[in-house]
């Protein structure tokens, strides 16, 4: 008897996939689970999360939207999106910068 364990984020699908495997000869479920990592949000892909993420690694000092925008060939809007996520996700956090005049800059710094 083979024993699976079915992932996914989807506790609709979960199930789906449970019966499939329950009716296989040969195989049982032991267990369903969701994955470890919660997908990200509409709109947003792994590849440029880890580009940004990349650039916030290397600049310990922390970036702006703007600064990250610039180290990553992004627009600014795009950059910000994802610099927001890692903050609402806590593996970013953000400080404010005071310039001379007008509003802080929000400079963003990655927390590993």
């Amino acid at each position: 008897m083979i024993r699976v364990l079915v992932v996914d984020d989807d506790f609709m699908v979960a199930k789906v996939h449970s019966g499939y495997v329950d009716r296989t000869p040969n195989f049982t479920v032991f267990g369903s689970r969701r994955p470890g990592t919660a997908p990200l949000p509409k709109g947003l892909t792994e590849q440029t999360a880890e580009l940004v993420k990349a650039a916030l690694t290397d600049h310990p000092e922390g970036l702006s939207a703007m600064e990250c925008a610039h180290a990553t060939s992004l627009s600014r809007p795009s950059a910000r999106r994802y610099l927001e996520h890692f903050v609402e996700t806590g593996r970013a956090e953000v400080r404010l910068r005071y310039g001379n005049t007008g509003r802080p800059e929000r400079q963003y710094h990655w927390r590993g």
